[in-house]
C-alpha cells in the first residue's frame, strides 16, 4: 500500500503540475489524416514547412506508422486560442465603421451572421473581415441572406479546406487521399472535457453503490480506492509522457473501471461465501484464503487480455495505439490493485472502525 501510495502521489503531481496533452476532442481544432500515392515522394519536414507558410494556424505534422507509408497526421487550423477576443475585436470594428449594425454573431468557426438596419458597402465589409480575421479566419464568401434585408452570412474556409487546397497546390489533385478528417469547436471541446470527468466520477459512485448493495458497505471503500488507484496511474502515464489525451482514452479508462471491478467482485464473492463457510476464521484469514482460491483465475484471465492489448499496441496502428496503451496499463495495475489494494484496504478499514469490537472478541 505504501508503494501504491507513492505511485499515485507521483501521478497526481504530474497531472496537477504538468497536466495533459489534450487532443482536439477537448481543445478544439481540426485533425486530417492523409495518405499520398506510393509514387509521390513526400518528406515530412517539407510538408510541415509548406503548411506553416499557409494560413493554417498552430499546424502540427507527424508521420503515421512507418515514414515509407507516405501517411501523415495534420493538426491545427481551427484551434484558435483567442477566438473570443477575435470575435470581440470584429464586433468593435464593425460598430466603429457601421452605426447601423444591429446584430453580429458566430454560428461556428466557419460561419458568421451580421445584420444592419440600412444598406452597407459590401466591399468595405469584406475588407474588415479580411483584415481583422487574418490567418485564423480566412474569408470564403459574403452573401446576402435575401434581397429584402440587410443581413449577410459570412463564410470562412475551414482548416480542412485550407489543408486540402494547400496540398493540391503543392502536390497535385490526385496525389493524395483523405483517410480521416475531424473538426471540434473549443466550446464543444470544453463540454466534452467536463463530461468525460463526470463520466469517470459517476461510474465510481455507482460502482460504490453496487458493491455496497451487493455485499456490504465495509467492502465498497476498498473497491473504490482500488479503482481510483487504477485510473490515476493510467492517466498519470499520459501526463508523464505527454501522450494525446482524447475521448478514446476516457472510454478506455471507463473500460478499465468496469474490468477492474469485475475482478474485485469475483474475490469479494468468494470472501462472502467463505465467511459463511468458515465462521471461526478471522476476516484477514478468510480474505487471504479467498484471494488464493481465485488467484489462478485472476492471473489467467488478465494475462490473456494483456496478450490482446499488447498486440494492439504494436500491430493495431496509430488510431488504436493510445487506446491499447491505456487498457494495458489499466488492466495491469487493475490486476495488482484487486489483490493488493481492495481486499487489504477492507481489512485496514475493519481494524480502524471496529477496534473495540475486536478487543471484546479477544477477551
Amino acid at each position: 500500500m505504501i508503494l501504491s501510495g507513492i505511485l499515485v502521489l507521483i501521478c497526481l503531481l504530474f497531472i496537477v503540475i504538468k497536466g495533459f496533452n489534450y487532443g482536439i476532442d477537448f481543445t478544439g481544432g481540426t485533425e486530417v489524416q492523409i495518405k499520398f500515392n506510393p509514387e509521390t515522394k513526400v518528406a515530412i519536414h517539407d510538408l510541415r514547412e509548406m503548411l506553416q507558410k499557409t494560413t493554417i494556424s498552430a499546424v502540427e505534422v507527424q508521420a503515421v506508422g512507418d515514414i515509407r507509408n507516405n501517411e501523415f497526421l495534420i493538426r491545427g487550423g481551427d484551434k484558435i486560442t483567442n477566438f473570443e477576443s477575435l470575435k470581440t475585436k470584429l464586433n468593435a470594428t464593425l460598430k466603429q465603421n457601421y452605426s447601423q449594425l444591429s446584430e453580429f454573431q458566430f454560428k461556428s468557426f466557419t460561419d458568421a451572421y451580421v445584420q444592419f438596419s440600412a444598406p452597407v458597402d459590401e466591399t468595405n465589409l469584406k475588407q474588415i473581415f479580411e483584415s481583422v480575421g487574418g490567418n485564423d479566419l480566412v474569408l470564403k464568401s459574403i452573401n446576402k441572406v435575401d434581397e429584402s434585408t440587410h443581413a449577410y452570412r459570412i463564410s470562412f474556409l475551414s482548416a480542412e479546406e485550407r489543408i486540402k487546397s494547400a496540398l493540391k497546390e503543392s502536390y497535385g489533385d490526385g496525389a493524395f487521399e483523405i483517410v480521416k478528417a475531424e473538426t471540434v469547436g473549443p466550446k464543444v471541446g470544453q463540454e466534452l472535457k467536463y463530461k468525460g470527468l463526470y463520466a469517470v466520477i459517476l461510474t465510481c459512485f455507482f460502482i460504490l453503490l453496487y458493491v455496497a448493495f451487493r455485499f456490504s458497505f465495509k467492502f465498497a471503500p476498498g473497491a473504490i480506492v482500488a479503482l481510483i488507484h487504477d485510473v490515476v496511474i493510467a492517466a498519470g502515464v499520459f501526463s508523464i509522457f505527454g501522450l494525446d489525451f482524447t475521448l478514446q482514452i476516457v472510454a478506455a479508462l471507463l473500460m478499465v473501471l468496469g474490468y477492474s471491478i469485475n475482478d474485485t467482485v469475483v474475490i469479494y464473492d468468494r470472501v462472502r461465501e467463505n465467511l459463511e463457510k468458515y465462521k471461526t476464521k478471522t476476516l484477514p484469514e478468510v480474505i487471504n484464503l479467498s484471494v488464493n482460491q481465485t488467484l489462478t483465475r485472476t492471473i489467467l484471465t488478465n494475462f490473456t487480455v494483456l496478450l490482446v492489448t499488447v498486440t494492439l499496441i504494436f500491430m493495431g496502428g496509430p488510431v488504436l495505439r493510445d487506446f491499447a496503451i491505456t487498457l494495458t496499463i489499466g488492466i495491469g495495475v487493475g490486476t495488482y490493485s484487486t489483490v493488493f489494494i481492495a481486499s487489504p484496504f477492507t481489512i485496514l478499514l475493519e481494524k480502524i472502525l471496529k477496534p473495540k469490537t475486536a478487543q471484546a472478541q479477544v477477551k
